[in-house]
C-alpha cells in the first residue's frame, strides 16, 4: 500500500506545493515505475482485511510524502543541503527516545532476557543495519537535493530490484534465516515488475 500510494501523494505534492511539473515523458516513465514497485510487491493474500490498517498504511505514506516535500521546499527557499539535513536529523532523535517509555521497545533495544551470544549478535546486525540505513537515507536526500522529488520516488522502486535479489541469495546460502519463495509464478510477476520499472528508467534518460 505504501508502495503505491507515497509516490501517488508525491506526484501531488510535487505539482501544487513545489509547483515543479513533469515532461510528458516524464509522466509515462513515473506511471511504469508505480507500477512496477506495486507489482512487486503485490502477493494475493497481501490485501489489508482491516480498514483501520488500510487508512493507517495509506496515512504512513501521507505522512512520508509530506517529509520529503517540506524537505524539498528547504532547498527551494534557499537553504543548504547540510544544514536541512542536519536539522532533520537533530529533531529526529528526541522523537526516537521517547520510543523508549514502552517497555517492549527498551527490552528489543537494550536486548533484555535475550541470550548474551544472541545479544552480541544482534546488536552487531542492528548496528551494520543502522550504518548501511543511515548511508542510504544521506544520499537519498541528496538525489532530492538535485532532482525531482516525484521522479526519485518513484524511481526508488529499484530497491524491491535489489531486495529481491539478496533475498534469493541469503535464501540459499542461509535458509535457517530467511525464506524466500521461488515458485515459477513469483519469478515471472518478479521479472515483470523489473522490466515496467527499467523501462521507466529508460525513459527517463532516452526521452
Amino acid at each position: 500500500v505504501i508502495a503505491g500510494f507515497y509516490p501517488v501523494f508525491i506526484l501531488l505534492l510535487n505539482n501544487f506545493f513545489l509547483g515543479l511539473s513533469l515532461r510528458t515523458s516524464e509522466y509515462i516513465a513515473f506511471a511504469l515505475m508505480v507500477a512496477g514497485s506495486m507489482l512487486a510487491v503485490w502477493h494475493k493474500n497481501g490485501i489489508a482485511r482491516s480498514g483501520r490498517v488500510l487508512l493507517m498504511t495509506i496515512a504512513v505514506a501521507g505522512l512520508y510524502a509530506v517529509s520529503d516535500a517540506l524537505f524539498k521546499s528547504a532547498f527551494i527557499d534557499g537553504r543548504s543541503f547540510v544544514g536541512a539535513l542536519f536539522w532533520t536529523k537533530v529533531l529526529s532523535v528526541p522523537l526516537a527516545l521517547l520510543l523508549l517509555i514502552f517497555p517492549r521497545v527498551r527490552r528489543d533495544v537494550f536486548g533484555v532476557g535475550v541470550k548474551k551470544n544472541h545479544a552480541v549478535e544482534r546488536g552487531v546486525l542492528v548496528a551494520m543495519n543502522k550504518i548501511l540505513g543511515g548511508l542510504a537515507s544521506v544520499l537519498y536526500r541528496y538525489a532530492l537535493f538535485y532532482g525531482n522529488i516525484a521522479v526519485i520516488s518513484a524511481m526508488s522502486g529499484l530497491q524491491y530490484v535489489f531486495l529481491f535479489l539478496l533475498a534469493v541469495f541469503f535464501s540459499k546460502k542461509y535458509p535457517h534465516l530467511l525464506e524466500e519463495p521461488l515458485t515459477a509464478g513469483v519469478v515471472r510477476q518478479k521479472l515483470a515488475s523489473f522490466v515496467l520499472i527499467g523501462t521507466g528508467i529508460a525513459l527517463l534518460f532516452l526521452l
